[in-house]
């Protein structure tokens, strides 16, 4: 009887692994917007460009769809709020800004923080671009801290550009009950089966 307890645990466990496999990833987005009549917010030395991403509830429901020129033109991304700090957890998150230079002469260069660490460091701005890429893991534990990154755009030297979008990606598990869907395929049935099985 002690061998048949051992497998049956053995086996609980697997299934149990079953259903925190079943543990989904589910996206978070944050976007702004810095168009008036046309035209984004021009970036120099002495007015660089400051805010910050937050993916919390409620969310203030932005919404924009990308204009001309850009490789994603015409698409329109729209916020997803709701991440509750120290419950659910981003395990990955990409941030993207999208420049337009101002036609001068100067070979324009960007640089941009999130939360006082370098993101972008001295990036050519070929017009027009949008740049940005992968969090590393210190961002992502700021992120996980609060729920926001402050982003600071700034000109390498006396530069001046365009900054029109800025565009937070965060796929996140989420806690409590909420990380098992609703609907388990088997795996839920079987947990339940063996668990009553365990106190035979």
């Amino acid at each position: 009887m002690l061998i048949l307890k051992f497998k049956y645990r053995a086996l609980f466990v697997g299934a149990g692994a079953l259903v925190v496999g079943s543990v989904y990833a589910v996206p978070f987005r944050d976007v702004d917007s810095f168009m008036n009549n046309n035209k984004g917010v021009l970036v120099t030395k002495t007015a660089p460009l400051t805010g910050a991403f937050s993916i919390l509830a409620p969310g203030d429901g932005d919404s924009i769809k990308i204009g001309a020129g850009y490789t994603d033109s015409g698409t329109t991304y729209t916020d997803i709020s709701g991440f509750r700090p120290g419950i659910d957890m981003a395990t990955s998150a990409s941030a993207f800004f999208y420049f337009r230079d101002d036609n001068d002469a100067a070979a324009d260069r960007v640089n941009v923080t999130l939360d006082n660490l370098a993101f972008v460091d001295n990036y050519k701005i070929e017009s027009p671009i949008y740049f940005g890429g992968t969090l590393a893991a210190n961002l992502l534990v700021q992120l996980n801290s609060d729920g926001k990154l402050v982003y600071s755009v700034t000109p390498q030297g006396n530069l001046d550009f365009y900054v029109e979008y800025a565009r937070l990606e965060v796929n996140a598990t989420l806690g409590g009950s909420s990380q098992v869907p609703a609907s388990v395929p088997e795996g839920g049935s079987t947990v339940a089966l063996l668990a009553s099985v365990l106190w035979v």
